[in-house]
Formats: C-alpha cells, structure tokens, sequence
C-alpha cells in the first residue's frame, strides 16, 4: 500500500514549473518556466477505492510559441508509484490556446499528494517543466456527493487563460448534474462522459475569469428516485503579485517502518519567496534540506523529516517566508509519530450472484463484512439500496449471527466480521446493473483523531429475465432473448484450438493471443464469461506472443510486427501505422512512461507517437529478446542466446549492458516467454529449471544472480512467472504450476498442480485478477486456480451458450427450452432456475446436425440432416437418443420440419429431385415412418409444416404454400387459392387458426383458414428493411418476430393501427453481435 503526502494545515494545489533558483533549487537542466504555460489547478481528489481511477486537466498555452511536443516525466521518488497521462490532444498545440489532458492515478492511494510532472516543446525547441500536485484524501459524502476542496487561494496571472479541476463522486448513479456559481464549467467522467456512476471519479473543469473573486459554486443533481442533492465548494482567486507557498509531506505518520518523511514546498505564486525559516518542534528534525533561504515563483524544494522518539505524539513543521509585499507569511504541515499504525482495513465477500433472476421470483446474496485491520470500525453505514433499486432490500431473515445493523450502529471490532443479505425481487425486466456496495464508518487513530473510513467497493451485479419471452438462436452458436442476455453456457472451450501465447489483464477482462493469430477477450467481471474475438477477425499476421495496452489501445505482438486496435470504440478492427517493423517478428511488449516498447530484430523499439514510428533504442543490439520488464526507468529484457539480463537506463545509458558486470552470467540462455519479472527492488529471471533474483537497489554492477531455494531445480525449465504480494508463481515446461514466499530468499517451492493434466503442455503465461491465478497453456485452454479458497483446484475457463456450432432449432417442454445445433447435440435450458446454465441431453445424437424439434408428450423429437428423427424421453431418469422407426428414410435429406397431430408424428424432408412429408403413426403396433398418400410435395425442399385440425401446410422452396387433408385422404397435395409472394417460404407458423409465412424477399404475410375464401394479405406495409430473407418466425403477445439470414430481429406490432417493422434492439444485439452474416436460425416466443 502507497503512502502519499498527507493532511496539510496550509493546503493549496498550484502549477508548480520546476527549474534552478541560484544554488538552492537545481532540478533541470532546462530552462526556467516563463509563467506563460500551466495546468488546471486541482481540487482535493477523493480516494475511491484501491483501482485506478482517472481525472481531467486543461494545459493553457499563453505563449507566443505553440508547444511542439509534451511528455510525462517519471518521478525519482520510490516508492511513490507512477501516474500515466493521455496527453494525445496536447501535442502541436497552438499559441494562445488550451488541450484538455487525462491523468490516470495509481492504484492504493493512501491520503496524502503526488507531483504531476509534464515537459514542454515549444516550437523554438525550448524546453519547460510543468508540474502540479495532486492531493489525495479519504472523504465523506455529503448528500451522495463526494467532493473535495479547492486551495484556499488561487494565485493567477493578469490576462491569462486559467482553469480548476474539481474531482468529485457518487455514491449513487445521478442524473440532470448542473454546476452554478461559474459563467463556464464542463463536467468529464472517467469513460469521457458527462454521465456519473456511482462509485467512479468525475472532473468539473471551471475556466477562470480575470479578476480577483472570491465564488460559491454549487453542484447539484437528482439521485435515481428524485431527491434533489448539492454541495457547495468555495473559490478564491486573486490577482494580486505574491508569493504563496503551499507544503506537502510523504508520510503523514512517522513509524518505525517509515520513520522519515520528504517535505515539498512549491511557490504558487507570481513572487520570489524569500528569507525561508524552518522551525520544526522535538522530537522531528530537519535533513537534507534543499530549499536554500528562498524560493523562486514557480518553482519547488524538498527536505527530509525524522522522528527521533519512539513514543506516540504529533507535532508541527513551519516555514516563514516573506511573499514580495512586505507582509510576512507562513506555511505549515502537521506531522504524527507512533511506534505502530492503527488503521482498519474492511473486506467484503459476497455468496453468489444476483444476475438472471426471473421476474416474480425473489433471489438472496449474502454478503460478509470482515474487519481484517488493528482498529474498531464506528458506525458502519451501508449503501442506500433504495436509490440504486426498488428491487433491491437488506435482509437479515435465515442469517448466521453476528448480522450487520442497517441503521448505522454498527461498530465492527478488529479481527471481527458481520452479515447482511441483499434480496432482489425484480417486477420488470432489469437490465445487467451494478452497483458498489462500498460501506463507510470512522475510526479512532493513534492520537485518537476520529478518521472518515471509505472501503474498497465490492461490485454487485443483477438482472432479470421474462420467463415468457422471445428467444433467438444463431449461426454462432448462441441463444439470445429479448432482454438482450445470452443464456449462459457450461461448456468450457478453447478461444481457437490453438496454443494460447500470451494474456494480458485489463480491469478485470482477460485478452489472450493464440498461435492462430487470434486476439480474444474474457470478461471475468460477468457471471457467465465466453470467449469474444477482439475486432472481429484474425489479425491476418501470424502468431500472437506479447498483449499490453495502453489507456484503451491493445497492441499484440505478432510475427510480423506490433498490431493494435482501441477498445473504447465500437465495431473497431487490427490495424498498424507503422511499416518500418511489419515484416519483424515482434517477441515482448512493455508499456513504460506512456511508450510502448518491442523487441523485434535483436533490437528493442519504442514509439511516442500510438504506433506511427518505431525508434531502435540503444547504439548496439541486445539480442533476440523473451521478454521484458522495468525498474523505475531502466529497461530490462532477457536475450535467449546469451546468459546476461541486459539493461538500458533511459535517463542515462547509450547502450545496453549486462547487469551485474560481463562476468556475473547465468549457467544457460533464456527461453519460454514472460520469464523476466521485477517486484520492489529485486528482478527476476527463469533460467532452465531455477529463477534467480538480483537486488536493483544496489546498483546496476552491485549485486550478483541467486538462485531462489539452493538452486533447487522446480523443474526442467521455468517458462513464465508473475508475482502477487508476497508470492511468485513459476508455470513449467511440463504444465506444472509452483509458488514460493520471496520475502527470503530459501522459503521453498510449493506445488499447486498440473492445470493441463498433460506432461507435455506448458505454460506459456501467468497473470492475476480477482484472486485468481490464470495460467494459459500450449494445450490451447484458459485454467484459473483461486488464491483464496481453503482447497483450490484448477479449473479450465471459457465457455459457449452450447457447443460452438450453429443453433438451428428450438422448442419448449414445461419450464425447459431445447436447443439443437449443426454439430447433433441437443441442449436443455431451465428457465425456472435462476442460476441454470445449458445441459447437454444424453450423448451427441447425430454427427450430421439437427436440424428440427418437437415436443411429442414428455419426448423430445429430433430430425437430423440425414433423413433420421430421433426420440428422447424427458420423464425417465438416464434415458438416452434411440432412432424412431427404421434407420433412415429418403436418405440423404434434411429433415427441415417436424410436427405433431395426435398420435402422429410428421416430418418434412427436403434436398432431393421432389421432396415428401412422412408420417409416423403411434398408435400402430409396428409403427414404421410412411410417405403421406398425397406423394410428392413438387419441391425441391420442404421447410417448415404446420397442422391445423386435418389440415397438413407445408411451405416450400418452390415459393408456394400446399395442403393436405389427412382425414380425406387424396392422391396429391393442392395449393392454397393464393400464394405469399412467389418467392421460398423458409419461415411458416400458426397461431390459432392463422398462418403466417415469411418468405425469401423478405415479406411476411397472413392466411386466416377460419374464413370463408381465405387469402393471404401482406403484413407490416413492407418487406423487412435492408432486402434480407426471413429465415424464422414467432408470434408473441401479438407481435409478429421476423429473424433474418443478415442476422436481424425485427418486431412488427400487429395491434397499431398502421403496424411497421422496427428492429428489436434486445434481440439483434446479441453477443456475438449481428454483422450481416450470422443468421437467425430459430425464434421461439411464448
């Protein structure tokens, strides 16, 4: 956990332009800031949680020079982790003008500050330092909305653009978000919107008016059931020309582990500071002071704080300065000192998901609050469920003791943990939410101040399904209904069949790169992930080994060049900028001080500019790489021809060099991938059957290779490693998958198993989410492996709705829906069980596909693509497919339709000369399947039947639509007295005594046989929009559902007066989505 810069008794946020004051302040060598070039001052910024979390910024260029370039200067101090920026729409930046920047925070803030640093280009190829800090605390909400303070006094310089960031949160979703109090002000989100979510950090950006003010701006909204919500922030700006000086420290609290702390004092002012006094009050003491007896505008010094006592107590550090005016002046910052630190630490654990429950149906998760720190939670308040969701109540009913009190009484001890249920009764169709459930309290710290105690937020996810609803089902192989959700899968797969090479994890969604060339995605953040191809498509550019990305870009390695798509976007696709390195193969990626770097050639890339141009780093090659890792601002890659972990110090080197000098070398090259790994100080490296370790903080030539564990071999060879805390997993050339404690260096090697069950499938990658280990594998599966569970097993990840094969059929029996696929399985679906995923029933039933169903008492009837129906019995305990009469007739058709009237069974079989309708009597004693009398249908493919009373409707290929009296019998089959539209009838149902047709052109049309001289009459005005086939029809709740051959789901109210077709949104933006090619094999509605 980061510790920061902390509570300040003077706290103001400034642009901070760091360059050399005389001998005091000695930062750059670059020129000193001119005032002309500055960054949004920034409000107090909220600690949400222990995720990134991302803010917005303006950079005001006054200057009569447009800025030609801007980096982001990595900071020196350790162990202060590092800020990423997207700075994209700030390079070339015109004179007099503005660009809006995004900072993305470190993860495990602690309250306390960070130095932002930028370095601009001018045009005339001068360079300036821009730094601003950034304040971090842990903040109560005040009517749902967290917002921190601005600087007590804004300093701005006469007739120059200025702005302030005001980060603020919510609690709760919030809608009709408005800012008064300021002529300007646009508010930014972390996904680049103005919408806020509950649990996400916000930006309100106010520009700067030019005059010395002192404002009340307010922030106001409405929560999800009305209530209005505000909160009110003071600004204060002045014009006038002094020094301010504002103090921030590293370590709030001074304890044995950390007993120093680093003071930075920066000028935000337009005055030279001068006559500095430090005053610091026994038991602390004043080192390393760097800031000299004055501090020049803009500029900014550090010096060091000890505590000298082993007692608890808190004392002051104060400087006077004099601010250019003749008024002397003074800044301070409290400092606390205890022999241990007392801070709680809130987990949450939850029993089980809330998403698919069923409308009218009620679903219960506990959750489980544990206080795992050194100091008693007070008054633990949980979240409003009321303002997230009607549907949603705390329950305490059937719970085990200790339970949670609801009403902000709780005081959770140390060391103790309560429950409290969440039940969710769902009257309408929910859509998949989430809310973060984070509760907060206070605490009493070591001086017995009381501390506001936010906790990282534990997502809750919920939705619901209409038992009596629509359902699709495509060519790829899913089962999707109206409410937009597919219906969860329980077969795990590999993403390709092929080898996966690479992983890489960004919040929470797994990507993977196979030797196929594939790049597919696993949302771990679902209840039910499946694999999802990245952009698509193939890459087209042979194997993937290496995954990063970089804000929302992806870049995959690939043997021929680095590839990369966004992310943020919709219907994206591969593409590559750069020709100068497509035809190398790329063999490691690493992504340091917002660059992307590759190894591809034996020499080592970066690009500054998303991929444009690659520039080789280094005067000589290091070698073909494995991989790569960083230190700080020290490239490391690990060549697999030599015996030396080469290193490139960024700030400093000209070439690469071995670390630890020519003749510390390891006993064998490098091989496998992701095998070199830094954690704290030490660097890691596989090599043969051992990892070996190097201490960077004694230098690059300090420190020699040590094996871990005597030099004990884990195995033949080591081909991937990552660590987690204090942990360091190796996966094995063999499948196996081993740990050890690294906090010394002889802890011993675990085992964890074989997730491959195979001797011969390695490794080839290791990364973390969620607790969980996932290893990727040469054997092409995804296993996850819990790193918190009692017993632990592995587990292979990855699942389609059925079998990844087209879903051609549908149909229903009691609360269950069957779904048959192209590859002879047949699927069942429990829409009663709200956590159901698909059952296979019995074995595959015919390799040649199903391609219809029936229902025939408690039996399902299957029709396969070579003339054979098959039946299974539902109401017997392990009943299995048995072939329904003789082995095949007509061989070689497709049994398109099959249907059922009384004891009778028909089928309708189609690709042959002429195509015939069979019948199956079962009430015979040897029943056998028999052509019906009528003969031959005269088409070539018969699609679909339906009986109403005697009648027997076959739609056909041939574009017309025929009957069949079965109780009268007769030597042909006669048309109907009009036909839809002369094209193929490839969707025919009924509904009562109405038929309805859709038909190749795309019309759908009605017959109603009730009627006297019935005829068929055009539906919905128009054929379906974009000329494609309706492939499948159903009709529900007087709504007519048209499934197309593009993969569209249109809707078409036949109760309006002047009903069209529209598309259904739930229905056609399935995952995979519709692309024009996938058809819509199936619609079942009831």
């Amino acid at each position: 956990m980061y510790k920061f810069l902390c509570k300040l008794y003077l706290v103001a946020s400034v642009i901070v332009l760091i360059g050399c004051n005389g001998d005091a302040n000695k930062q750059y060598s670059v020129q000193l800031q001119n005032g002309m070039i500055s960054l949004s001052e920034v409000g107090l910024i909220p600690i949400l949680d222990s995720n990134h979390h991302k803010i917005y910024l303006r950079l005001h260029n006054n200057d009569n020079q447009s800025i030609t370039n801007i980096t982001l200067v990595s900071t020196n101090d350790k162990p202060e982790p590092q800020l990423s920026a997207d700075l994209s729409a700030c390079h070339n930046l015109a004179a007099k003008s503005s660009c809006q920047l995004a900072i993305t925070l470190p993860k495990n803030l602690e309250p306390g500050s960070q130095l932002l640093r930028l370095m601009v280009t001018t045009a005339d190829q001068r360079h300036y330092p821009v730094v601003q800090l950034l304040r971090y605390a842990k903040l109560a909400a005040v009517n749902s909305l967290v917002v921190g303070s601005l600087p007590t006094q804004i300093v701005k310089r006469s007739g120059q653009q200025a702005s302030v960031t005001i980060p603020f949160s919510s609690v709760s979703n919030l809608s009709h978000l408005q800012l008064s109090g300021a002529s300007t002000g646009e508010i930014i989100c972390e996904d680049g919107s103005n919408i806020v979510k509950a649990g996400k950090l916000c930006s309100v950006l106010v520009e700067l008016s030019d005059q010395s003010l002192r404002q009340e701006l307010t922030l106001s909204s409405l929560s999800s059931d009305g209530i209005k919500l505000s909160t009110k922030i003071m600004l204060n700006t002045t014009l006038n020309n002094i020094a301010n000086l504002i103090v921030g420290v590293a370590n709030s609290l001074l304890t044995p582990t950390e007993s120093v702390g680093t003071v930075t004092v920066v000028n935000t002012g337009t005055q030279t500071a001068s006559n500095l006094g430090f005053i610091a009050v026994s038991p602390l003491q004043i080192s390393n002071n760097n800031c000299g007896n004055q501090l020049a505008s803009g500029l900014s010094c550090t010096f060091n704080v000890r505590n000298t006592s082993s007692a608890n107590g808190q004392n002051t550090i104060s400087i006077s300065y004099d601010d250019g005016s003749g008024t002397s002046s003074s800044a301070s910052v409290s400092l606390g000192y205890s022999a241990s630190l007392l801070s709680p630490n809130l987990q949450i654990s939850v029993s089980n998901s809330l998403l698919n429950t069923f409308v009218g149906s009620q679903q219960t998760t506990i959750l489980t609050l544990a206080n795992v720190g050194n100091a008693t939670l007070s008054n633990l308040m949980l979240p409003n469920l009321a303002r997230i969701s009607s549907s949603l109540q705390y329950t305490t009913s059937g719970l085990a003791s200790p339970l949670c009190a609801t009403d902000g009484s709780q005081n959770l001890l140390a060391e103790s943990s309560c429950n409290i249920g969440i039940v969710y009764t769902p009257s309408t169709i929910d859509q998949p939410s989430s809310f973060n459930f984070n509760p907060s309290a206070s605490y009493s710290d070591n001086f017995a101040r009381q501390i506001s105690y936010s906790s990282s937020y534990q997502s809750i996810s919920y939705s619901s399904l209409q038992v009596n609803q629509v359902y699709a089902a495509s060519a790829k192989g899913v089962v999707f209904n109206e409410s937009g959700t597919t219906l969860p899968g329980s077969v795990p797969v590999s993403p390709d069949n092929s080898s996966i090479n690479a992983e890489s994890n960004i919040n929470g969604v797994i990507y993977v790169g196979t030797a196929h060339g594939n790049v597919y995605s696993y949302d771990t953040n679902v209840s039910h992930p499946a694999w999802n191809l990245v952009g698509g498509a193939a890459l087209g550019a042979g194997a993937i080994s290496a995954l990063v990305n970089l804000g929302s870009t992806l870049y995959a390695a690939t043997t021929q060049g680095v590839w990369q798509i966004n992310l943020s976007g919709t219907n994206n696709s591969w593409y590559q900028y750069s020709m100068s390195i497509y035809t190398y193969n790329v063999s490691a990626l690493l992504v340091l001080n917002n660059q992307v770097y590759a190894a591809a050639n034996n020499t080592v890339y970066y690009t500054a500019d998303s991929g444009i141009t690659w520039n080789p780093i280094g005067s000589n090659n290091p070698g073909s790489i494995s991989s790569m890792a960083a230190y700080g601002n020290t490239l490391l890659a690990a060549p697999t021809a030599t015996t030396s972990v080469k290193y490139y110090d960024l700030s400093s080197s000209t070439s690469w060099a071995n670390l630890g000098g020519n003749f510390n070398t390891l006993p064998s090259g490098f091989g496998g991938m992701n095998n070199l790994q830094v954690n704290g100080n030490y660097a890691y490296v596989g090599n043969g059957g051992k990892i070996y370790r190097y201490d960077m903080s004694k230098g690059y030539l300090g420190d020699s290779w040590a094996a871990l564990n005597n030099t004990f071999n884990i195995c033949s060879n080591v081909y991937t490693m990552t660590v987690v805390s204090n942990n360091l997993y190796a996966g094995c050339g063999n499948g196996s998958v081993y740990w050890s404690n690294i906090q010394a260096i002889n802890n011993g090697w675990v085992s964890i198993g074989n997730p491959t069950s195979n001797g011969n499938s390695a490794i080839n990658a290791l990364i973390t989410q969620n607790n969980n280990l996932y290893a990727a594998s040469i054997d092409k599966n995804l296993y996850s492996y819990s790193l918190v569970e009692s017993s632990p097993s592995w587990h292979k990840q990855g699942s389609l709705a059925l079998d990844g094969s087209s879903v051609l059929a549908q149909t229903k029996l009691g609360s269950k829906i069957y779904a048959a696929t192209a590859n002879g399985n047949v699927f069942s679906f429990d829409l009663s069980n709200p956590l159901s995923v698909w059952q296979q029933l019995g074995t595959s039933v015919d390799a040649n596909g199903i391609y219809s169903l029936t229902i025939f008492g408690s039996k399902i009837i299957a029709g396969s693509g070579n003339s054979t129906v098959y039946s299974y019995d539902t109401s017997v305990n392990g009943a299995s497919w048995t072939v329904l009469g003789s082995t095949s007739f007509n061989s070689g058709h497709i049994v398109y339709a099959l249907n059922v009237s009384g004891n009778k069974i028909y089928a309708a079989l189609g690709q042959g000369t002429f195509a015939y309708v069979y019948q199956y009597d079962t009430s015979s004693a040897t029943p056998t399947w028999q052509a019906v009398s009528g003969g031959s249908v005269a088409s070539i493919s018969v699609y679909n039947l339906v009986v109403i009373g005697n009648q027997l409707y076959a739609g056909s290929y041939a574009g017309d639509i025929r009957t069949y009296n079965t109780v009268a019998g007769g030597s042909s089959w006669s048309n109907l007295s009009s036909q839809p539209d002369g094209s193929s009838v490839y969707a025919l149902i009924r509904e009562s005594s109405v038929l309805y047709s859709g038909t190749l052109n795309g019309g759908a049309f009605k017959y109603d046989t009730s009627l006297g001289s019935p005829s068929w009459v055009r539906l919905c005005q128009a054929n379906v929009p974009n000329g494609s086939s309706i492939w499948a029809l159903t009709y529900y709740a007087n709504k007519l559902y048209a499934g197309t051959i593009g993969g569209m789901v249109y809707v078409c109210n036949l109760s309006q007066a002047t009903p069209s077709w529209q598309i259904s949104t739930g229905l056609s933006n399935y995952a995979p989505p519709a692309d024009n090619t996938t058809q819509v094999n199936s619609l079942l509605g009831f």
